[in-house]
């Protein structure tokens, strides 16, 4: 939050009323203005509350409200100095009011406590231009923010005219509230024993002018005399406070529903408490402990909470990770932008439902990092999931690692809109278990395979067991873009790589490039062997060892592969394999390989390759053997034959690659006006839709387009980074 909302945020202070509840002097003039129902003690606090458990809150000992401790916001102050995971040592969006300034170095950790101090005091930091001077004070900030809960803290104001408060509040372009739990002046004259409540609304998305309710309740004795017990309990339906346990004053509801940051400070309140006197600095402001519950979650009955951290120090076990493992069903975690490093292994078990799945992601136009110290790529996992279900990964960055991301069994896992990269082996792994129905969508994969201190493996995506000793099932990999894989060993560099009896898997729309940095792989390869079939399809790929290399139970269809070093498509025996059948193959366009596709089907069953346009025309276009019993048709070929022959059945004469593609050297692959691939493909093997997503409509076209009467292709052009596959505006012939 700007100083200049700072600023604003405190001048209602001075018209708060005793003992009753008053709004400030705006006018209701906002449609969504409503002057909460609410009530405040007067007099006595009546029976006194007994402590029998530090584990529930003063005013419920016997748990009537079902809380959990909250540890994230809780801390007992039993080091000698602040944690750095938890808070800030400052406000990190405010200097202070006017004219003492927030100085770090008045705030400490010691004797079971945290310490706040006033001083009469100028620091080099103190931006006089801006109002500060003669004075410094302190302020301490959660790092992450929380709605909703029971918040307790045991305190001792400090005996100035220095203010000592214990608040919430955050500020986006649409909401800005805040609940201050107390606001004391413990030293000024006439409010020694005045605790100060209230709520604010700066701004909601239909109005903009300030309002409060606030509200005193006058104690028996001086609050800076001694510690007492503070405590807010804020829910959707009412906002209640606390003194020593029992209840002082409660609030409705009517706008406090934001993501809030939790706050200790002590200003300088010239117009409400007065300058402090120098007589009375240094003072300071104590809190023996804060503690937070949230009510246990029970299935449907609200909604999930939403958490905001930023980063903190390298650490053993950073603040991301301890956030995310806390996450209970429905909840939400954002992270803000800047680098989440950890020295030891990062793992999340986070486990939602299919009604309130957990989302963690990246806050709106930031993208934080999650990394780990250079000497740790050969030794950890950037981060491992496990047993994970019913997760949403969003917009995070994961640089380094031995693996980037590592998925240790798990179901219903969406990955999408990251970036993994810098690692040290692979980028992205599903090896170490049964992993059902993940969605990897979007994400950027890069530079794999660094490692130096040995040979490194370096595969974008290495899904299911080698060995079939676990499968990945019902996976959908859309949308990625992958590319620079470097390998040094026989593991690999393969863009993504699904193992032996992994099934019911789609591979869509990603584009692939690169994958032959130190070792030469597929762009795409996936093994089959399980009960369905894997669906590989509208990829692009280039500058792989093979492109796409297929055994056994697959759908390869409508993609584009051009300018890979060993073969656009391998179809044929693997050792990993014990039996290959059920293989599909058509309507990919094919372009420029030493070997345009090689095939290698003797003893296999139910095996097909039609439609598809292969263009190798100074290298071999087909080196084919064992298909007999295979189905072959409408293939249009240009470039030496291996195994087959131009029969105007199976394979025809594709011509030249200049009369046939628009563009091949510019990666334009769309047919020519005239081209012999218009309007030829077998229909009965045509799959619904073509590379661009677009509906194909009879007379049917060979390769990966439809052109459907444009001359020039409609969609996304063929290029490095994520393919987008929506239509645009058509020019017709």
């Amino acid at each position: 939050m700007g100083r200049k909302e700072m600023a604003h945020r405190g001048c209602c202070r001075y018209y708060l009323g005793i003992l009753v509840t008053i709004l400030a002097a705006d006018s209701l003039v906002a449609a969504d203005r409503k002057t909460p129902d609410s009530w405040i003690r007067v007099g006595q606090l009546g029976p006194e509350a007994k402590r029998m458990t530090d584990a529930l809150p003063l005013s419920d000992q016997t748990d009537q409200g079902g809380w959990e401790r909250y540890e994230l916001q809780s801390d007992e102050f039993e080091g000698v100095e602040l944690d750095p995971n938890k808070w800030w040592p400052k406000n990190p969006g405010w200097l202070g009011r006017q004219p003492a300034f927030f100085y770090p170095g008045n705030v400490h950790v010691s004797d079971g406590k945290l310490h706040l101090t006033m001083r009469k005091q100028e620091v080099a930091e103190m931006p006089k231009d801006k109002g500060y001077h003669s004075y410094t004070s302190a302020a301490v900030q959660s790092k992450t923010t929380i709605k909703y809960g029971y918040f307790e803290v045991k305190a001792k104001p400090m005996k100035s005219h220095g203010s000592s408060s214990f608040w919430f509040y955050d500020s986006t372009p649409e909401w800005w509230t805040e609940i201050d739990v107390f606001e004391i002046g413990g030293g000024a004259a006439g409010f020694e024993k005045k605790y100060n409540m209230n709520v604010h609304v700066f701004r909601t998305p239909t109005q903009k002018q300030h309002w409060s309710a606030g509200g005193v309740w006058a104690a028996d004795s001086n609050l800076s005399d001694d510690y007492h017990v503070y405590g807010l309990e804020w829910d959707r339906d009412r906002i209640k406070w606390y003194f020593d346990g029992v209840l002082v004053r409660w609030v409705e509801n009517t706008h406090w529903h934001q993501l809030l940051t939790l706050n200790f400070d002590s200003e300088t309140m010239p117009q409400w408490f007065g300058l402090p006197k120098d007589s009375d600095l240094p003072c300071t402001y104590s809190i023996e402990y804060v503690r937070v519950w949230k009510k246990k979650s029970v299935e449907g009955s609200c909604p999930g909470a939403m958490y905001q951290i930023y980063p903190a120090v390298v650490d053993s076990q950073e603040e991301f990770e301890k956030v995310a493992n806390s996450l209970t069903p429905g909840d939400e975690l954002i992270l803000h932008g800047g680098i989440y490093s950890q020295n030891a292994r990062r793992a999340v078990t986070a486990k939602g439902t299919l009604a309130r799945p957990i989302v963690i992601r990246a806050a709106e136009g930031q993208t934080p990092v999650l990394t780990r110290p250079a000497d740790n790529i050969d030794k950890y996992n950037n981060i491992e999931l496990v047993d994970c279900s019913y997760l949403i990964i969003r917009g995070i960055r994961f640089e380094g690692g031995s693996s980037g991301v590592r998925f240790i069994r798990g179901h219903h896992v969406t990955l999408e809109d990251c970036e993994i990269c810098q690692t040290g082996n692979n980028a992205l792994t599903m090896n170490s278990g049964d992993c059902d129905a993940f969605i990897i969508r979007r994400n950027h994969i890069h530079h794999t395979g660094l490692s130096n201190a040995g040979a490194a493996e370096g595969e974008g995506m290495y899904i299911g067991c080698h060995d079939g000793s676990c499968i990945t099932t019902n996976t959908l990999v859309q949308g990625n873009y992958v590319h620079h894989l470097r390998s040094t060993s026989s593991g690999g560099n393969d863009g993504i790589e699904i193992k032996f009896g992994s099934y019911d898997n789609t591979v869509r729309d990603n584009v692939i490039h690169d994958t032959n940095i130190g070792r030469q792989y597929p762009g795409i390869f996936v093994y089959g062997g399980g009960a369905k079939v894997n669906t590989v399809e509208g990829n692009v790929i280039w500058n792989a060892g093979e492109g796409i290399q297929v055994v056994s139970d697959a759908i390869v269809r409508n993609n584009i592969i051009f300018g890979c070093s060993a073969t656009g498509i391998t179809a044929a025996p693997h050792a990993a394999v014990p039996k290959m059948q059920n293989v599909t193959i058509v309507n990919n366009t094919i372009v420029n390989h030493p070997r345009g596709v090689l095939i290698r089907w003797a003893k296999a069953a139910s095996m097909r390759f039609c439609n598809n346009a292969v263009y190798c025309p100074s290298s071999t276009a087909i080196d084919a053997s064992g298909i007999d019993n295979a189905t072959f048709t409408c293939n249009y070929v240009t470039g030496r034959l291996q195994g087959v022959t131009i029969d105007n059945d199976r394979f025809y004469d594709g011509g030249s690659i200049s009369a046939a593609l628009v563009g091949p050297d510019k990666n334009d692959f769309w047919p020519n006006s005239g081209s012999v691939l218009i309007g030829r493909a077998n229909p009965a093997f045509a799959p619904e839709l073509d590379f661009n997503h677009t509906t194909r409509n009879p007379p049917f076209d060979v390769g990966a387009y439809e052109t459907d009467g444009y001359v020039k292709n409609p969609c996304w052009q063929v290029r490095a980074g994520f393919k987008v596959a929506a239509e645009n505006n058509r020019q017709r012939k």
